[in-house]
């Protein structure tokens, strides 16, 4: 819980020993939880030049490729394969993998049916290796939720991450699942939790925006995810989803469904006119309900849309600077210098 100190100790740790692949891997992990993606990237290059059977090194220079977008997507998948060449039964590689093809389901929507499945058959196989893995767990609950799958089981899952801590990614796939339980108050609660713990943590604010969706609130669902767009980092897949869903809730907006759909729920519309932040290019965006009444089918039918979008990006399970540890290599690595499984 010192990793300023820890930090400054690898790096004297790797002056002093500049053969020693391990220390430059240690120091790349807690490089990626301060947020300092560079560092540890050149640090993992020279643990994978000084050591190139050294699985954990690959896979962690693939988890920076993933979160890095949809341009570095081939270098990670490069890097994680690697991985799982040399070390093909740990469950981290595997999980890591499952995120690859999570997150490319986001930008194609024709393969993303198959990419999920394939995503869920890897976090099934990580956990029989390991069923206590957090990571997986979590990642899992979250594919559950975007398929549209068991909910039951998503709560399982959560339930058993949330015991070894709250990490926000754990925190927010539990609020998905009640959302879908509609234990709306609840829902709330863990998401406050959860951007109280990393006000930058964009899947909160998209979690909030499905939260709202499904309650009609279309307004408050359109600023939560304005507000999940600012805080995801350009060229992100998450980024170009929420803007899609933006734009959907701005045409349920500038029709007059949304506010019917509103006061449907319960829930009072701004009297103001809503100012939206722009999507993409182009200049703001002034959206007003029209004098027409709204089609009531055709709000419901929208609607049912804007929940299978939002379902699609809401979760970002864990981004790499809070996934990888200080030391992620598991047991095997334990057993002196020869980091090969047997």
């Amino acid at each position: 819980n010192a990793r300023g100190k820890a930090v400054l100790a690898l790096e004297e740790g790797i002056v002093a020993f500049p053969e020693d692949a391990r220390l430059h891997r240690r120091l790349a992990g807690l490089y990626l939880s301060q947020n300092r993606v560079d560092d540890a990237t050149r640090v993992l290059l020279t643990a994978r030049d000084l050591q190139p059977m050294m699985p954990d090194a690959y896979s962690m220079l693939g988890e920076i490729y993933v979160e890095a977008g949809p341009e570095n997507w081939d270098k990670a998948s490069e890097c994680i394969a690697e991985a799982r060449r040399l070390a093909p039964e740990q469950p981290l590689h595997l999980g890591r993998e499952a995120r690859l093809l999570r997150l490319r389901a986001l930008v194609d929507a024709e393969q993303a049916g198959t990419l999920l499945e394939s995503a869920e058959a890897l976090l099934r196989e990580a956990l029989k290796l390991d069923k206590s893995d957090t990571r997986a767990q979590i990642e899992l609950a979250g594919v559950l939720l975007d398929r549209g799958g068991d909910v039951e089981q998503a709560q399982y899952l959560t339930k058993e991450a949330l015991k070894r801590g709250e990490t926000p990614a754990a925190l927010v796939e539990r609020a998905r699942v009640l959302v879908r339980q509609q234990s709306f108050p609840e829902a709330e609660r863990l998401i406050e939790r959860a951007t109280r713990k990393a006000p930058s943590y964009h899947p909160g604010f998209a979690a909030r925006g499905e939260l709202f969706a499904a309650q009609g609130q279309v307004f408050h669902a359109f600023e939560a995810l304005k507000a999940a767009r600012e805080r995801s980092p350009k060229g992100a897949p998450h980024r170009a989803s929420y803007e899609r869903q933006m734009e959907q809730l701005g045409a349920l907006i500038e029709s007059g469904a949304a506010a019917e759909m509103m006061k449907q729920a319960g829930a009072e519309a701004p009297q103001a006119p809503v100012e939206t932040a722009p999507v993409g290019a182009g200049p703001t965006t002034i959206l007003r309900k029209r004098d027409a009444p709204a089609d009531a089918a055709a709000a419901e039918v929208a609607a049912a849309r804007l929940t299978t979008a939002a379902q699609a990006a809401a979760a970002d399970e864990t981004p790499a600077v809070e996934a990888v540890a200080a030391d992620e290599t598991p047991a095997v690595e334990a057993v002196a210098a020869d980091e090969t499984p047997a």
